[in-house]
């Protein structure tokens, strides 16, 4: 889901009507009220409606992997993970992602008309969920996360420059970005702790270093926006990013397969 409260932008929830919006007038004195109380929200993250669904997704995502195991861990209460018990669970889990995915859109539609009826808190860097914009959306979705998972590749490689392209804010783009991989990282980290394959001692340095390195970095790129009073350093950092990423992958991969005769061989993905 693609919010602007997740940056806390209460200035631009307030900018007047636009145009094409309902006239104020049209509007109840409980759906006004109703719009205060959600713009209220949106100048913080207390939005738990929509966090529940992502912390939803990321518990089933935890059981699913540990119910159905892998290649290199058993399945925590003993089924093989190409049985149909075993498929069954991922089957329940694509049914779990199609409706939040389902109710998700729903709530964001529904806060958007509103906001169009009362006319106020729609702003130009606002997403309109209509049903082109929400098919690219749900497909680039599949992409990244199919990219994030198979490949090993951040997902943001993929939603901050659609994001971007679809004229989200930088700062907007590169935080919902960072907040949707946070819910697969985790799910993953969960599950190598559980299955015990994750090196606990190197995973506690590495994550001392980025994220003191991530505030590091926050601080000064904060400076630095409040200095020039432009969000183009933010964009300038993510293309930095990206096309390092972009020369740095092929590079690594290249090294690690190097020796190996199998690796255009089809194996089982059981």
């Amino acid at each position: 889901m693609i919010d602007k409260a997740n940056v806390g932008s209460k200035i631009e929830a307030n900018e007047k009507p636009k145009e094409d919006e309902t006239p104020y007038s049209q509007a109840t004195q409980s759906e006004i009220e109703r719009l205060d109380r959600m713009l209220e929200k949106e100048g913080g993250h207390g939005q738990w409606s929509k966090h529940l669904i992502c912390f939803l997704l990321l518990i089933s995502n935890v059981l699913v992997s540990l119910f159905r195991g892998s290649k290199k861990a058993r399945s925590v209460i003993g089924i093989d993970a190409c049985s149909v018990l075993g498929w069954s669970f991922v089957v329940f889990f694509v049914a779990i992602c199609t409706a939040c995915t389902v109710l998700g859109i729903k709530i964001v539609n529904n806060e958007q008309a509103l906001k169009k009826k009362v006319g106020r808190g729609l702003v130009k860097g606002d997403v309109k969920f209509e049903k082109k914009t929400v098919s690219k959306l749900v497909i680039f979705a599949l992409l990244g996360g199919w990219v994030s998972g198979a490949l090993g590749l951040g997902g943001g490689a993929i939603f901050n420059p659609l994001l971007l392209s679809m004229g989200v804010p930088p700062a907007v783009a590169s935080s919902t970005g960072m907040y949707m991989i946070m819910f697969s990282t985790a799910g993953s980290s969960i599950t190598y702790i559980v299955f015990k394959t994750l090196n606990m001692p190197f995973a506690v340095w590495i994550g001392f270093w980025c994220a003191l390195a991530s505030l590091i970095g926050l601080i000064i790129l904060n400076r630095v926006m409040k200095k020039f009073d432009r969000q183009s350093p933010v964009v300038f950092l993510l293309a930095f990013v990206l096309g390092l990423s972009a020369l740095l992958v092929p590079v690594f991969a290249v090294v690690q397969l190097k020796g190996k005769s199998d690796i255009l061989k089809f194996k089982s993905i059981c």
